[in-house]
């Protein structure tokens, strides 16, 4: 006769809890598969906390004097956090170019360099960002501008 063991066990597998039902006949098979559903979860658990996080493109292409220039900066691996100051420039206003966030839903997750230059020059713009529960992740990056 087999007997019906119920085995609740809690996963943090998007948030819903997971109710496994084992027909066995020993306590020994119970046991072994208590033991393969604990290091699953364990295996599950370290590969969600290996989150990448990512910008792109790695450098800005040249930008030329009277010439309409776009490009964007994505951010990707989570949203990032927008309540400080994460963007810092030192691009004069009287250039043509601005740089700012695509739009208010994004946030800073897409950034624009957008215009059109009217000097030559190089310059920084530099991208500072933390994520929501990105356990203290961040990125830090410093692009060059340059406009020929």
């Amino acid at each position: 006769m087999k007997v019906f063991y119920l085995i609740y066990k809690k996963y943090f597998i998007s948030g819903p809890m997971i109710l496994s039902f084992c027909t066995c006949n020993k306590k020994g098979e119970i046991l072994m598969k208590i033991k393969l559903i604990a290091i699953f979860s364990i295996l599950l658990i370290l590969t969600g906390c290996g989150k990448k996080y990512t910008i792109t493109p790695d450098e800005l292409p040249v930008a030329h004097v009277n010439q309409k220039y776009h490009q964007v900066i994505h951010i990707s691996g989570g949203k990032v956090i927008d309540k400080d100051q994460p963007l810092n420039t030192n691009i004069p206003k009287d250039l043509g170019i601005t740089v700012q966030p695509a739009n208010d839903r994004d946030g800073y997750n897409i950034i624009e360099v957008k215009g059109t230059p009217k000097y030559k020059g190089t310059f920084t713009i530099h991208i500072w960002v933390g994520f929501y529960a990105g356990g203290g992740n961040k990125i830090d990056k410093t692009y060059a501008f340059t406009v020929q």
